[in-house]
Order: C-alpha cells, then sequence, then structure tokens
C-alpha cells in the first residue's frame, strides 16, 4: 500500500493539442489549465530565457517568477493566475486563435513520452529526467523557421524544480494499491539504485532520495508555426517527483512584424496588469 496524490483523469493528448493550438472549446480549456493550477506556469520569448541563463542562481530565480502566472508568493508574486479567463485573453489578444481559425497553425510536434525505465530502455528514458544542476538543456526540433528555433535552458528547468520542491507535497492524498510504473516514485528509485551500483558509490548514502526529490520528467512537447510561422512556441508538460505536481513551460519566438504583433503586444498587456495587480498587493500587505 502506498500514498499517492489524488488526481482525476488527465487530459488527453488531442484535448492538450486543441489547447496548445488556442481553439478550444471551454470545458476543454479548463480541464487542461486545472491540470497545471498546482505547478508552474511560466510563459516567456526565447530572449527572456537567454539572458536568465547568463545570471547567477538568485537572479535567475527572481527574473523567471516574473513570468510565471502561478506564482503567487507575497514578494515576487502574480494577482493574475493562469485562468480560462487569461487563456481566452490571451487567444484574442495575440491572434493566435485567429490563426488557427484561418487554418495558418500547423502544429510541427505533439508527443506524450511514455518513460519505461528497465533494464533496455532505461539509458533513453533518462533523456527525459531532468535534476537540478544537470548540464542540459530542451531545443525545439520541427520549427521550421531556422531563425525561430527555440531552447530551454537549464537554468529555467532548475527554477521548475526548485519551485515545485518550495510548494511541497499535494494536499489531497489516498491509498491506493498499485504496481510500480514509469511516473511512479518507486521506479524511479529503482533505477536510480542500478544506476548507483554501476559506479563505485558516489556520494555515499541517500543519494538515490535526492536525488529522487530533485527530478522533473519530461512527459510531453508541444512545437507550433502561428501565422504562417511568423510566431514559434514550444510547450513543455513536466511532471515533479516525488510530489506529482504537474507544470507548463511555454518558449516563443518570432523574426517578423507580424510575429511581434502576435507575441509581445497581448503578453506585455498581461504583464502590464499582472505589474498593477502585484503593486497593489504589495500595498495591501505594508499597510
Amino acid at each position: 500500500m502506498i500514498t499517492t496524490a489524488a488526481t482525476t483523469t488527465s487530459p488527453s493528448l488531442d484535448e492538450y493539442k486543441l489547447f496548445h493550438g488556442m481553439l478550444c472549446k471551454p470545458k476543454t480549456a479548463k480541464r487542461c489549465i486545472e491540470s497545471f493550477s498546482k505547478g508552474v506556469a511560466l510563459f516567456a520569448d526565447q530572449k527572456e530565457y537567454d539572458d536568465d541563463d547568463d545570471d547567477d542562481d538568485i537572479n535567475h530565480l527572481n527574473h523567471l517568477s516574473n513570468f510565471d502566472f502561478n506564482n503567487n508568493t507575497a514578494e515576487l508574486g502574480s494577482g493574475l493566475p493562469f485562468n480560462i479567463w487569461t487563456y481566452y485573453l490571451l487567444v484574442l489578444l495575440s491572434l493566435t486563435g485567429l490563426c488557427s481559425i484561418l487554418r495558418i497553425t500547423q502544429c510541427l510536434k505533439a508527443v506524450e513520452y511514455n518513460l519505461n525505465f528497465d533494464d533496455n530502455n532505461q539509458q533513453a528514458a533518462l533523456r527525459f529526467v531532468f535534476r537540478k544542476g544537470d548540464d542540459k538543456h530542451i531545443e525545439s526540433t520541427e520549427i521550421k523557421n531556422e531563425k525561430n528555433k527555440l531552447r530551454i535552458p537549464q537554468n529555467a528547468i532548475d527554477y521548475v524544480i526548485n519551485r515545485s520542491i518550495s510548494l511541497g507535497p499535494l494536499i489531497e492524498t489516498t491509498t491506493t494499491e498499485k504496481k510500480s510504473s514509469p511516473f511512479s516514485s518507486s521506479s524511479l528509485s529503482e533505477q536510480h539504485k542500478r544506476k548507483q551500483s554501476t559506479n563505485d558509490n558516489d556520494n555515499g548514502n541517500g543519494k538515490d532520495n535526492e536525488d529522487e526529490q530533485t527530478s522533473i520528467q519530461l512527459i510531453r512537447c508541444f512545437e507550433y508555426d502561428f501565422g504562417w510561422g511568423a510566431l514559434s512556441v514550444m510547450m513543455l508538460h513536466f511532471k515533479c517527483q516525488p510530489n506529482g505536481r504537474m507544470h507548463l513551460v511555454e518558449v516563443f519566438k518570432t523574426d517578423t512584424l507580424l510575429g511581434y504583433t502576435l507575441e509581445r503586444i497581448p503578453l506585455k498587456l498581461l504583464y502590464y496588469v499582472k505589474a498593477i495587480l502585484q503593486n497593489q498587493k504589495q500595498k495591501q500587505k505594508q499597510q
């Protein structure tokens, strides 16, 4: 018998595909948004990630928190959470929804990774597991415009891990009896033990627990071109072990005027509203 976070049925890959294509029914949008409601919802253009990659650890945490719409901490919190209202506001203002209606949106990649940590596949599966301090990053593979190639650096991955740890385990739990799965902490622990047995006891006892607590798994990846490739977007879904939180990380880039309109203007408006709400929140705290 083990204790796991209680969850409802996750949206399907097709539902997420419609959601990220910025053209889905409110019911679908609500289901997809709720799947990330207890984790990170990070939206930023490539420049923000690149600038952050050169910062020190403290600065990069502060910097990326400005683009995490689910970060509601007192110091850096947003009064503008990621919800169905902000989603459809972004759909309208960015014109990405219009691009999908006009059929000038291309879904270039929609993949769900079924991680398998058995002896024959563990090395391949490890490519999708990320831990704090790993020298690993994620790059787009299907974006057609070479100038719009997308990249999530290690600093951004570390932000997701640190934020997930600070949020802690999910509150609602249920006791169930189940077999080990590729996404279970027990499966990861066994894989870590097998890996450690091939080394000369690198860090002594406790390394498995440390790795388990600071790992996230890439479970889905989407890549889109909006407006004939004017705006390129990569969406990544992560699951944290062992607390089970789901996280969304998006990166986008453009090199055209149309893409600039699709990318910068709506998010600048959202960030502006967010800043106003944040200032009001800080003033209320001071009073």
